[in-house]
């Protein structure tokens, strides 16, 4: 079973952080769940997301901060823009 994330595309992953750029994609391992998802526009200024997860105002927007919320995404229906990810452990 797979035991780290794969990217396809252009991106970057970092412990349990993917960073996902225009057009890419991600697989994740079974034993985790996606936790949180910022949708960052085509901005590739990361720091719009960390503005947003601050609450201070930003280009970026939280889709989601729970697993449960984060389960209605597909990263398909968003592939024109960057997103932010983490995954946790089930």
């Amino acid at each position: 079973e797979n035991q780290t994330i794969i990217l396809t595309g252009e991106g970057e992953t970092y412990a349990d952080f993917i960073y996902l750029k225009q057009n890419a994609t991600y697989e994740i391992p079974g034993n985790t769940t996606v936790s949180k998802i910022i949708l960052n526009g085509n901005n590739s200024e990361l720091s719009s997301a960390y503005n947003a997860m601050s609450g201070e105002w930003s280009n970026a927007e939280i889709l989601c901060d729970t697993r449960q919320n984060c389960e209605g995404f597909n990263r398909t229906h968003f592939l024109d823009e960057s997103w932010l990810v983490w995954v946790v452990e089930n």
